[in-house]
């Protein structure tokens, strides 16, 4: 006996049912699994945004467990000034469009603002429509904070560089008014105390000029301030550029203003020093200039010329001149040791803690 259609087709039909409420079923499993896994929060709320479920993500990110938070609306979680954002995104939501990342002020139970980014999808079903909406917030506060860090620090380094750059222009007029008074000035020796002066004043200005052009605003490169100095000294003096060389260790050493200054000074002071009585009656020599590591803490700072050496009946920590008193308070001031070696020329040899 033959069997009917629909006895004939019962069976597959049935087949087919279970398996797709079998996958169906496996769907809605691996769903939960991965809500459950999830280190975002993700809300299931109606369209009006009454929360009706939550994963654990919810739970960490705003402190009220599913059972506290269940039946009542997403308003709650939301700071008062982002609610109308809040109502507009419900509303987009519920004529069938997604919501992608929008930032918002959420609330925690303990009343702590959260910044997240919060992504809206409708959930639709096939004869009902629109049903339901869940969201996903994701806590982006650190990175919102890493923002308005970034941004205040950029606020500071410009005002600090406008700082530096008032500085040196103070300083520039300084220079500049001294120049004008030494027009004036009759007595050489007076005049060479005006131009020593302008010297140390724009050797402080050139730290920072260099600060203010520096990426770094806390430090400059040795060589190139040293080299600008020197450089500015030769012109002072009227030397020639070949009158002096600087050495500077192949690896960058970066000064501090604790250590550039009180060493622009020092350098300042024992170069003019070394133009002035090293080479009388139009003697020709040389000036060497080495800075380098003397160890993982110490700077070296060697200055030395050839000319006619350091007059031995005269003790340069207690010399008269103010240079070189100068030099010797500096290098206090860098907690460092100062050493003079003689003949032939002279060297001084300075050490210094690496420090700024």
């Amino acid at each position: 006996m033959h069997a009917s259609s629909e006895e004939w087709t019962s069976e597959p039909i049935e087949v087919r049912l279970s398996e797709e409420l079998e996958r169906a079923h496996q769907a809605r499993f691996l769903l939960a699994a991965v809500a459950e896994c999830s280190e975002d929060a993700i809300i299931s709320e109606s369209l009006d945004g009454e929360i009706d479920n939550w994963n654990p993500g919810a739970e960490r990110l705003y402190g009220y467990s599913l059972d506290e938070i269940r039946g009542r609306n997403h308003s709650l979680l939301t700071a008062p000034e982002d609610l109308p954002e809040l109502r507009r995104v419900l509303e987009q939501v519920g004529k069938g469009l997604a919501v992608e990342r929008r930032q918002m002020r959420q609330l925690r139970k303990d009343g702590a603002v959260v910044e997240v980014s919060l992504s809206l999808r409708p959930i639709r079903d096939s004869r009902s429509g629109i049903i339901g909406v869940v969201a996903v917030a994701r806590d982006i506060t650190d990175g919102k904070i890493a923002e308005r860090l970034k941004a205040s620090l950029r606020e500071k380094e410009l005002l600090l560089k406008e700082v530096h750059h008032r500085v040196k222009n103070n300083l520039q007029v300084i220079s500049s008014l001294l120049n004008l008074q030494a027009r004036h000035v009759v007595d050489p020796r007076a005049l060479e105390l005006f131009k020593e002066s302008q010297n140390r004043v724009r050797s402080i200005a050139l730290f920072h000029e260099k600060l203010y052009q520096a990426k770094d605003l806390g430090h400059v490169e040795a060589f190139e301030y040293l080299n600008t100095l020197i450089a500015n000294l030769l012109a002072a003096y009227g030397a020639k550029p070949t009158a002096v060389s600087l050495e500077v260790e192949r690896e960058d050493i970066l000064l501090g203003v604790d250590v550039a200054i009180p060493l622009g000074l020092v350098l300042n002071e024992l170069i003019s020093n070394a133009l002035k009585h090293a080479f009388p009656d139009g003697r020709r020599g040389q000036i060497r200039v080495q800075l380098g590591r003397c160890d993982q803490d110490r700077y070296r700072l060697v200055v030395s010329d050839d000319g006619v050496g350091f007059p031995a009946d005269l003790d340069f920590r207690n010399a008269p001149s103010l240079g070189l008193q100068l030099v010797c308070t500096l290098v206090d001031q860098l907690a460092g040791t100062i050493e003079l070696i003689g003949a032939p020329g002279t060297t001084f040899n300075v050490t210094f803690d690496a420090i700024g």
